[in-house]
């Protein structure tokens, strides 16, 4: 008898602790757990009036939460909290301690907002588990070091100058679901590891995700319009990279630890960009829409590993940029420009056109020069008159099994 009072009473003090009434309004009274209710303020009529919470602290079902400027409420570990309607205000911190859970709901208007100088931080997890959920950061100087996990749709955006949403834990986006970066020129910023099962996307062709960890996993869709390779990054999974524009810039360099397929429209490498496909192949896919594969000049694509194209496929090779990979026209029409002047695409390694493909330079005064084997086995063709494919011994396989012009 005296055990089921125990169980009874610690059920009734469990549900009293959490606030189900969504009139109340909580807000951090000094730094503590989260799960103390000591932690908070509580107000029943809108905020207008206060007392310090004596019996319960707050959850999804209660209304907004503030921490309060200077704060940091701690979540235990191994606990789990619900919540929508956080405001952190200004240098406040909620610290998520290891194997902790702050789950994030769709609620009235925006479901997490950081201002100023605020910060989610631990090592536990912060995860968004509903769609619809919205989470705005207000400044530059906050930031999320917490692995964040999109178990539910979710639009992300730092609504100020330079609308930079800066995550800088792991990002895992998990299978099914949507992180989209919000409509307007904002860019989602990811400086750890990111695995991504479902969707990255963009709400409009201002929309950007900034990648800046170290490795990526991609076994879902990247859509985003704008995905830009800010750091040196090992790129893996069989997903689809399927973004309008994909850029390697000046301080990026992207390493493949895996075959990766391209399906944007647009994969340049800046000045200063290095893609190093690192024994394995980069396969541009031109199957549905002709892709575009572009080195600017002091943009370099090495010589470890393999770049393929399949279907209709263009290489622009800027004046002084470096193409170095071995490449292999699968199928379709790779079309070879140079699009600054002298309008000389130079390919250092080999290439090889496969039986059925063709090797087309471009219309207009355009020259494809081989430093390296040549080796056909289909089509070598030119846009018109003025195309030039200059075919001697030292650039052409000795078994020439086409045509050249």
């Amino acid at each position: 008898m005296k055990t089921i009072t125990k169980i009874l009473l610690l059920i009734l003090f469990c549900v009293s602790a959490v606030d189900v009434n969504a009139q109340n309004f909580y807000r951090s009274r000094v730094s503590g757990n989260w799960t103390t209710p000591g932690t908070w303020e509580l107000s029943t009529n809108n905020g207008s009036t206060w007392q310090t919470s004596t019996t319960t602290y707050p959850t999804s079902t209660a209304g907004a939460v503030t921490i309060q400027s200077t704060h940091n409420v701690t979540l235990p570990a191994d606990s789990v909290v619900s919540i929508d309607q956080l405001v952190l205000a200004i240098n406040s911190t909620i610290t998520l301690n290891a194997s902790s859970s702050m789950l994030l709901k769709d609620g009235a208007g925006t479901d997490l907002t950081m201002n100023s100088g605020s910060v989610i931080t631990g090592s536990g997890t912060l995860k968004t588990d509903a769609d619809g959920i919205a989470i705005e950061q207000t400044s530059t100087s906050c930031f999320i070091s917490t692995p964040l996990r999109i178990g539910g749709n979710t639009s992300a955006s730092n609504v100020n100058s330079p609308y930079r949403f800066d995550l800088r834990g792991t990002l895992t986006v998990d299978t099914l679901k949507t992180l989209t970066s919000s409509a307007g020129s904002f860019t989602f910023v990811a400086k750890g590891d990111v695995v991504n099962k479902g969707t990255i996307a963009g709400g409009n062709s201002s929309s950007a995700f900034s990648m800046r960890g170290s490795n990526f996993v991609n076994t879902g869709t990247i859509n985003v319009y704008n995905f830009l390779f800010d750091t040196t990054t090992i790129i893996s999974g069989a997903g689809d990279w399927a973004s309008a524009e994909i850029s390697i810039n000046a301080s990026g360099e992207v390493l493949l630890a895996s075959n990766v397929s391209i399906k944007s429209t647009t994969f340049s490498i800046l000045t200063g960009g290095i893609l190093n496909p690192n024994t394995f192949i980069l396969t541009f896919n031109g199957t549905l829409a002709t892709r575009t594969f572009r080195v600017y000049g002091g943009g370099l694509s090495t010589s470890s590993g393999f770049i393929h194209t399949i279907g209709n496929v263009a290489i622009d090779l800027r004046n002084s940029s470096t193409f170095d990979s071995r490449l292999t026209i699968v199928n379709g029409v790779m079309t070879s420009r140079c699009e600054t002047s002298p309008f000389i695409s130079y390919f250092y390694n080999q290439v090889t056109v496969d039986a059925g493909a063709t090797f087309r330079v471009d219309a207009g005064s355009y020259t494809a020069y081989m430093e390296g084997n040549f080796l056909n086995n289909g089509t070598v063709t030119g846009g018109n008159s003025s195309s030039a494919f200059p075919c001697q011994r030292r650039w052409c396989h000795k078994q020439w099994l086409g045509r050249c012009f």
